[in-house]
């Protein structure tokens, strides 16, 4: 996608309003031909025409990790030079985002704006209703592509994921560890069970 879009100025939380207000405009007169998906606004089609494209046009100078926005590079090229520039004034706590640093202000206010609308069990994040969700629909949003075995979030699933936990990657089945004679498998059945069932 040759085109500038006007949206790489602005921060992500600013596209993402763009986005919900565009998803609830009627006059869509931008289709995606990959994936059907209709836009009002053109520097929005345009953005996400470089998902499909794989297109990124800002490419970190050190490390050569391309971004879809000029945004998203200069906040990543912060991990690079180790600048926090957002600071906690109760704890001294630095963040590399604005994002990340109101999400701690929460740890302070207690405040849990995330409600669980099966047992109100409240949350200070949205990923966290999330998983907690699934304790509902049992649906597991994670798996591990080797053996099946289903995760209720991404950090659970790249700690399962370490060759030596995996228990395909051993030619096992969970059936088949013999925890009596076998003191590695059943450390290996403990961290399974405790923290992947």
């Amino acid at each position: 996608i040759s085109d500038t879009i006007p949206g790489d100025r602005f921060h992500c939380r600013i596209l993402q309003t763009l986005e919900y207000l565009d998803s609830h405009a009627e006059n869509k007169e931008f289709t995606c031909p990959a994936c059907d998906k209709s836009f009002h606004l053109r520097h929005l089609y345009l953005y996400h025409m470089r998902q499909h494209s794989g297109d990124r046009p800002y490419v970190c100078s050190i490390c050569q990790k391309g971004f879809l926005l000029s945004s998203q590079l200069k906040q990543h090229q912060l991990l690079h030079t180790g600048v926090k520039p957002y600071k906690c004034e109760q704890c001294g706590k630095e963040f590399r985002t604005s994002q990340n640093y109101h999400r701690h202000l929460l740890v302070h206010t207690g405040e849990k704006p995330y409600e669980c609308a099966v047992c109100s069990r409240k949350f200070r994040q949205s990923n966290q209703l999330k998983s907690h969700m699934q304790i509902h629909t049992g649906i597991k949003l994670y798996s591990c592509g080797n053996c099946g075995q289903g995760f209720s979030d991404s950090r659970q699933l790249k700690n399962f994921f370490v060759p030596e936990f995996c228990l395909l990657n051993k030619g096992l089945n969970l059936s088949d560890l013999d925890t009596e004679s076998s003191p590695d498998y059943s450390l290996d059945l403990w961290r399974f069970r405790v923290f992947y069932n």
